[in-house]
């Protein structure tokens, strides 16, 4: 096809007509390979231009020396490949929501840097976030810590395991807590494996030295203790025929244990067990996120920062009593002391209660029962005695800590 192309043509009547621009050879010249035509508007003629300049790219390609500036939805390489919409990339979706909107699996050969949002709303669920010393996720509750064991950047120190919150009994973030009752190493309380628990401790000094460790550690809450409690208790693991293991609780021997391996739960008890083996002498409890905790039960009975001088649950009364028979007060709500299935009693292993009397001297929480509290029976996850002071010292009586990751 030709046709001959007179002085003021209008540029796009040119472009627009199919063909007509290669036919023509501005001053009777054809352009160069790798010239493209243009129209000289101060001569009113067409010429033919070099890329010399670097300012125009052949379709064929070439290389870009300045910026390239598209218009609002100016690029599209292929079909949903990439695609600039908005001020936003998309790659593997034609309609991006953000700056830049991945479909599909993202691999680098080196690191991705979170930055510090704040904003945290449906939006934006599933976000992660650098705190400057914690990694957080967004979640419908808010902004969580996510949170490793053994010493995780991201949570529990070297000793602590993670525990999953629970609001229906008052924790509304994750938490690390001691895996080991606490052990005296060197005057420093420490969760490890090796020695004995650190007993024979003041409620007041247990507080000390787990804040003495730093910030975020404290001495374990009751919310904290019956989350792990509750946790426990729907872990299928922990039951056999309807009955939760207790621990070290049959006074054989009359003294505390030192700790062992995970799949080694009954050692120094004279019982035989493993992780998938039960036997009511199992010093371990597995959780539902994986972990596994020792001696919550048995063994030494424990230290809870939780002091209830008056108003306890059925008041006046020196014995062990069952946890879920009892009626609550405004101190102590059901989900303070009780299990989640109140049909549970003490001959299923869960524990019993010892309230003392309001305004004695007691009211300190201790918790779990030792490895002979008057019975099997009155050991357990949910054992709760209120009859000890501040003051008080037993060769059978620990403490755990626990830490905050939120407050690192």
């Amino acid at each position: 096809m030709t046709a001959s192309v007179k002085d003021g043509v209008d540029v796009s009547e040119l472009l627009n007509g199919v063909g007509i621009y290669l036919a023509y050879k501005p001053n009777n010249a054809a352009c160069s390979e790798g010239q493209i035509l243009s129209w000289d508007n101060s001569n009113s003629r067409w010429i033919c231009s070099n890329l010399a300049d670097g300012s125009k790219l052949p379709l064929t390609g070439g290389t870009l020396s300045g910026a390239l500036t598209l218009p609002t939805n100016g690029l599209a390489v292929g079909t949903d490949q990439m695609v600039v919409s908005g001020g936003n990339v998309g790659v593997g979706t034609s309609n991006p929501t953000a700056k830049l909107d991945v479909d599909g699996a993202i691999h680098t050969t080196s690191s991705i840097k979170i930055g510090s949002s704040s904003t945290c709303d449906g939006t934006t669920l599933g976000s992660i976030r650098w705190t400057g010393t914690v990694f957080e996720g967004c979640t419908s509750s808010g902004w969580r810590a996510l949170i490793m064991s053994d010493g995780g950047s991201s949570g529990c120190p070297a000793g602590y395991i993670p525990i999953p919150y629970n609001n229906a009994v008052g924790t509304t973030s994750d938490f690390c807590v001691a895996k080991y009752e606490m052990k005296n190493l060197s005057g420093i309380a420490t969760s490890q494996i090796a020695g004995i628990p650190w007993v024979s401790i003041t409620h007041a000094d247990a507080v000390s030295e787990c804040s003495n460790l730093g910030t975020g550690y404290h001495l374990i809450n009751n919310a904290e203790w019956m989350t792990i409690a509750r946790n426990i208790e729907i872990t299928v693991g922990n039951w056999s025929g309807g009955v939760l293991n207790t621990g070290h609780s049959d006074n054989d021997p009359s003294n505390t244990l030192v700790a062992s391996t995970d799949d080694d739960g009954c050692f120094g008890t004279g019982q035989t067990c493993s992780d998938v083996v039960w036997d009511k002498q199992r010093r371990t409890h597995a959780l539902s996120n994986g972990e596994v905790i020792w001696d919550f039960a048995g063994n030494a009975w424990e230290w809870v920062n939780w002091y209830i001088p008056t108003d306890r649950a059925a008041s006046g009364n020196a014995a062990y009593l069952e946890n879920n028979l009892q009626t609550a007060t405004a101190s102590m709500l059901d989900d303070s002391f009780k299990s989640l299935d109140t049909s549970l009693r003490s001959i299923h292993g869960i524990g019993t209660y010892w309230p003392g009397t309001n305004g004695d001297s007691g009211g300190r929480a201790v918790r779990g029962g030792h490895y002979y509290d008057y019975g099997e029976a009155t050991v357990g996850v949910y054992g709760l005695n209120l009859g000890y002071s501040s003051s008080s010292t037993r060769v059978y009586g620990g403490f755990r800590c626990a830490y905050s990751p939120q407050n690192p």
